[in-house]
C-alpha cells in the first residue's frame, strides 16, 4: 500500500513537472509570437509610402477659346502620348509607334473628376477627336491596372472602326489619379467614383443637334467589372424613380458590358482562415503596405511595354483584404438580399433597400467570360446572370473558348470576346443612318 501511494504520488509530481514546462513553453512561444508580430508591425508602419505625384496643371487656354470655355466644361489636355513612349512625327493623328513598328491608339484629350468631398481626383482618358455625337463607351479597369494596357488598346481600336467614343477611368491610386498606388480599401468607395465617372463622360461628350441625351454602355473588367454592376444597378434605379430631372445627363443609359467580373473566387487561390486572419489585422494597421499578398506582374498586358502606370510589385493588405471580401462575401451577401427583396416584394410586404434592387431595371447585359478564367470561377459567374432578374434577350453571357482572366488582352479569346462585344454594342448603340 505505502509503495502503490508512493508510485501515485511520484506520477503526480511528473504530471506537475510536465504541465509546468508545457505551460512555460506556451508562454516562451506566445511572447516570441508577440514579439515577431510587433517586429513586423513597426516594420510596416515604418515603410513610405507610396503616392502618385499629382496630375499636372491644365494648359493655358487660348483667349479665342476663353469665352467657350467658361460656359462649357472643357478638356484639359490634347494631343497625349503614353507616358512610357513618345509618337513619331510620321505617325497618324490619335497613334503611336511601337518598337516593333505597330501603330497603338493613343488617348487624345484627359479629364478630371472630383469628389464631391474633395477627397480624390479621378484621371479619364477620352479616345476621340470627332466633335460628333458618337455613341460613349465607358469603361472601368480592374486591380493594379490603368488606361495602358492592351485591353484597353484593343477597346481603342474596336471604337475607333465602329465609330463610338472611348472613356477610360483610371480608379483611385491607379494611373494619374490620386491616391496611394493601387490601394483600394472600401468597395463603396469605388462604386460611388465609377458612378460619378459615368456622370461625369455623359455631361462632358458632345450632345447629339436635337440636345438628346447621349446613348452610354458601361462596361468594366475584373474588379472593375464588379463595381460596373454595382454601379449600373444604382444608375437604373435612379433613373427609374427619378421624376425631376436631376438625372437628365445619363437618360442615355443603355446597359452594361461586364469582362469577367470578379463576382467570386477560386477557393484553391484563398489563402488559410488564420493567414486571412492575420492579414485582415496588419491591413487594418498597415493598409498600404505589400506582405504575403499576389504579385502583380504588368508585363502581360501593359501597353506600351514601358508603361509606368501599372501597378508593379505586391498588392497592399486593404486592396487584397477589400478583393477577398467582395469576392467570397459581399456579393452574395447582397445577392441573398437582393432575393428577399424579390419575395417580400410579390406578397407586398416591405423590404430594405439592398446595393443591387436595380439590377432588374438595367437596360440591357452582356457578359463576358473565359472559359479557362483560373481566377474567376464560370459557376460564380452563372449564378449571379441566374438571380438577375432580367428577360434572356436582354442578360447575355457569352463564354469564350481556351479564354483566361485577361481575356481582352492577345490572341484568338481576345478576337472572339471583341467581336461578341461589338456586335452587343452595336445593337445598343443602333441609330438611324
Amino acid at each position: 500500500e505505502f509503495n502503490t501511494q508512493q508510485s501515485t504520488t511520484k506520477k503526480e509530481q511528473t504530471r506537475a513537472s510536465h504541465g509546468a514546462i508545457i505551460r512555460t513553453n506556451t508562454m516562451l512561444i506566445e511572447h516570441k509570437a508577440s514579439i515577431l508580430l510587433y517586429c513586423i508591425i513597426l516594420f510596416v508602419c515604418n515603410r513610405p509610402e507610396q503616392s502618385f505625384t499629382a496630375m499636372p496643371s491644365s494648359p493655358p487656354i487660348p483667349a479665342a477659346a476663353a469665352a467657350a470655355a467658361s460656359s462649357a466644361p472643357q478638356f484639359l489636355y490634347s494631343n497625349l502620348a503614353f507616358s512610357g513612349s513618345s509618337s513619331g512625327s510620321d505617325s497618324l493623328p490619335g497613334q503611336s509607334p511601337t518598337s516593333e513598328g505597330e501603330s497603338l491608339v493613343t488617348s487624345c484629350a484627359r479629364s478630371k473628376v472630383e469628389c464631391q468631398d474633395s477627397s480624390a481626383t479621378l484621371n479619364v482618358e477620352w479616345f476621340s477627336k470627332e466633335e460628333a455625337a458618337w455613341p460613349l463607351l465607358a469603361y472601368c479597369h480592374g486591380v493594379c491596372e490603368s488606361a495602358e494596357t492592351w485591353t484597353v488598346q484593343n477597346l481603342a481600336r474596336m471604337c475607333r472602326k465602329n465609330q463610338w467614343r472611348l472613356a477610360v477611368l483610371e480608379l483611385e491610386g491607379h494611373g494619374l489619379s490620386s491616391g496611394t498606388r493601387s490601394l483600394c480599401s472600401s468597395f463603396p468607395r469605388v462604386v460611388s467614383h465609377v458612378g460619378l465617372f459615368c456622370h461625369h463622360v455623359a455631361t462632358l461628350a458632345p450632345k447629339p443637334k436635337d440636345d438628346g441625351p447621349i446613348p452610354l454602355v458601361l462596361a468594366g473588367s475584373s474588379m472593375g467589372g464588379v463595381a460596373a454592376l454595382y454601379a449600373a444597378a444604382a444608375m437604373a434605379k435612379s433613373l427609374s424613380i427619378n421624376d425631376n430631372g436631376s438625372d437628365a445627363a445619363l437618360a442615355g443609359f443603355a446597359g452594361c458590358a461586364l469582362i469577367c467580373p470578379a463576382v467570386g473566387v477560386a477557393p484553391e487561390v484563398v489563402p488559410p482562415p488564420p493567414i486571412v486572419m492575420a492579414l485582415s489585422a496588419l491591413a487594418w494597421v498597415a493598409p498600404s503596405v505589400g506582405l504575403m499578398t499576389p504579385v502583380e506582374d504588368p508585363s502581360i498586358y501593359a501597353c506600351p511595354h514601358t508603361s509606368t502606370r501599372n501597378f508593379v510589385g505586391q498588392w497592399p493588405l486593404a486592396t487584397s483584404k477589400m478583393l477577398l471580401d467582395v469576392t467570397s462575401k459581399t456579393v452574395q451577401q447582397d445577392l441573398a438580399a437582393y432575393e428577399q427583396a424579390k419575395a417580400k416584394a410579390t406578397d407586398g410586404s416591405q423590404h430594405r433597400s439592398t446595393p443591387l434592387d436595380g439590377m432588374a431595371m438595367i437596360p440591357s447585359m452582356l457578359v463576358l467570360a473565359g472559359e479557362k478564367d483560373h481566377v474567376v470561377p464560370m459557376t460564380s459567374i452563372e449564378d449571379v446572370i441566374q438571380k438577375i432578374d432580367l428577360p434572356q434577350d436582354r442578360k447575355i453571357l457569352c463564354t469564350i473558348k481556351k479564354g483566361d482572366h485577361y481575356l481582352l488582352v492577345k490572341g484568338k479569346p481576345m478576337e472572339e470576346g471583341i467581336s461578341q462585344l461589338a456586335a452587343w454594342l452595336e445593337g445598343r448603340f443602333a441609330r438611324e443612318n
